[in-house]
């Protein structure tokens, strides 16, 4: 028997020649020296070595790249998918929690399933599987706000690309695993009694998805000590709109459902996108400007467009994020961010109604420090794009005089926002009020008034009346909207707003004939023989930021007026 026949390899390379077009097996033998062709100087002479790094690199089948090529060429096997293309950076989201523990945790589950997918044997069907789950498995930390999701992405292709499946298959099974139908939206912690493996120590292992950045990347991705000369000069804030949405920062929106929340977004949208100045908000008029709004509550076809239609706004510079051309598949924040990040031209407003609405289910935000993880990247994108960020929320159902108490899902909702506007509607005239509640460095703005007008829009039909709504500016109002809900409370659990007034003008003139200081018990004594009730009195003094001391031994507090200078901020300023 032939040499070559012992093990079978010249029929094998005879069945592959014949079955790929132009190979030189289908020529005359004479007519090549091909290196798989039984002429070759290697096939006849066991002496021959051959230089195979012009045309063999290193395949786990050990075959030559030319021949694996014509076998793809012939659908013998599937073409070799080139590895995909490595995102700069680390896997972890910046800002996204300094919780070690949960990093190493992550990087965990981002190496096992890594693993797990190499570990998988030659059935399509199988290692498929492997890939879906895997991807079901890691979204939790994407929803999480750990790993960021086109790194865990790209570790997955990179993985599943190594086993021979081919692009479609990847991309299918990784887009079905990220939207698995789970029901028991697994949240985000850590396992009782977990060890962090020294593998993942995430000092050590800042890098887990296989192929580690450049330095040059490392080094741009995670922080360093500047001195403070080097940092950009100061500036004077900046805000899309005066005293009530900055530049680059985060507004956070509250106020009853109902009450013409999204008309006040849809008149700011109109006069942005059109340069209109609006006198009552100090706004000039400008050029336009592009804004993105992802709606979630209200219908796109009819509720939003007809709005933003009568209200006047220029469609051309309006950007709705969403799945379908309906309106309809609100994104998932902050999973999405990044479709926001890479906008271009970079949008002046982005406005978010409503903002609970599109995060992860498995998020809790009624927990300090994940609502703290889910508002961060947010605060990141405004600062990156310089945009006006604008999240639309709804109040709790806390009854309280206080504005501060009434915000909904989460109290870091306040906390983080640069800027709080809270809408409400005024019990007497009805009209909507609407106004800052809390403004860090510049002063708190009264409240503007505005109606609702019904606009024909749409031809009357019996079960419609064609009417659109419309906000339509009123006035300025006398108060702040803090003033406004803290009277509103007074009104309705039987409190006088006059009484706090007058309480307030009794509190400023006692503390200031009695200067600098005065024991807190004689101040409470002397509001009692002045019929001022210790609530009225605790309100007062809130308003007037009364200083807080204490004198001799034991200490007892003491009351004083703040010092005021020329630009000392308003009462409820932050």
């Amino acid at each position: 028997m032939p040499p070559e026949d012992e093990n079978g390899l010249g029929d094998q390379t005879q069945a592959i020649s014949h079955a790929i077009p132009d190979h030189p097996g289908d020529q005359p033998a004479a007519a090549v020296d091909d290196h798989t062709s039984r002429n070759a100087k290697w096939w006849n002479d066991p002496g021959y070595k051959p230089d195979l790094s012009s045309f063999c690199n290193e395949d786990e089948t050990g075959l030559p790249d030319p021949l694996l090529a014509k076998m793809a060429k012939g659908d013998l096997i599937a073409p070799k998918q080139p590895p995909p293309n490595k995102p700069p950076g680390t896997p972890f989201i910046a800002g996204g929690g300094d919780d070690k523990r949960m990093k190493a945790y992550a990087a965990g589950a981002l190496q096992s399933v890594k693993d797990k997918i190499g570990q998988t044997g030659p059935d399509t069907k199988n290692r498929n599987q492997t890939l879906y789950q895997a991807a079901a498995d890691l979204r939790r930390f994407i929803r999480g706000n750990v790993l960021r999701e086109d790194m865990v992405t790209y570790t997955l292709q990179a993985a599943a690309y190594a086993t021979g499946l081919t692009e479609p298959e990847v991309t299918k099974s990784i887009h079905s695993g990220y939207h698995k139908d789970d029901e028991s939206n697994t949240p985000l912690v850590l396992p009782e009694g977990y060890e962090v493996p020294e593998a993942y120590q995430i000092d050590a292992a800042q890098d887990p998805t296989g192929v580690h950045a450049s330095p040059e990347q490392d080094a741009a991705a995670r922080p360093k000590l500047w001195r403070a000369t080097d940092l950009k000069p100061a500036e004077q804030a900046r805000f899309l709109i005066p005293k009530r949405v900055p530049r680059a920062a985060v507004t956070v929106f509250i106020g009853e459902e109902g009450i013409g929340k999204s008309l006040f977004v849809t008149m700011l949208i109109a006069l942005l996108t059109t340069g209109r100045a609006a006198p009552d908000l100090d706004l000039n008029a400008g050029e336009p400007q592009y804004v993105v709004l992802v709606i979630t509550e209200d219908n796109w076809s009819t509720d939003v467009r007809p709005r933003l239609e009568v209200a006047g706004a220029d469609l051309n510079y309006v950007f709705v994020m969403c799945t379908d051309d309906d309106g309809s598949g609100a994104p998932v924040f902050p999973r999405d961010i990044d479709v926001l990040r890479d906008m271009n031209p970079p949008p002046a407003g982005l406005f978010v109604d409503a903002w609970v609405d599109t995060l992860p289910s498995d998020l809790q935000v009624k927990d300090p420090q994940q609502a703290r993880r889910a508002l961060h990247p947010w605060k990141e994108l405004a600062t990156t794009t310089d945009a006006a960020v604008v999240l639309v929320t709804h109040p709790n159902r806390l009854s309280s005089g206080s504005a501060r108490d009434r915000y909904g899902v989460t109290s870091e909702l306040r906390k983080k926002a640069r800027m709080a506007l809270y809408a409400t509607k005024d019990a007497d005239t009805g009209l909507l009020l609407v106004g800052p509640e809390k403004s860090n460095g510049t002063q708190i703005a009264k409240a503007e008034q505005y109606r609702i007008d019904a606009v024909p829009y749409f031809q009357p039909k019996p079960d419609h009346d064609g009417t659109v709504p419309l906000l339509v500016p009123v006035g300025t109002a006398a108060q702040s909207v803090g003033e406004a809900l803290a009277n509103e409370f007074d009104a309705e659990h039987g409190g006088d707003p006059k009484d706090r007034e007058a309480a307030i003008r009794w509190l400023e003139e006692y503390l200031d004939l009695n200067a600098p200081a005065v024991r807190s018990s004689e101040v409470k004594a002397e509001a009692k023989k002045a019929g001022i009730g210790e609530r009225t009195l605790a309100r007062a003094r809130n308003e007037l930021k009364v200083t807080i001391g204490y004198e001799g031994m034991p200490a007892k507090s003491t009351w004083s007026l703040p010092a005021k200078s020329a630009h000392q901020l308003d009462p409820g300023q932050v």
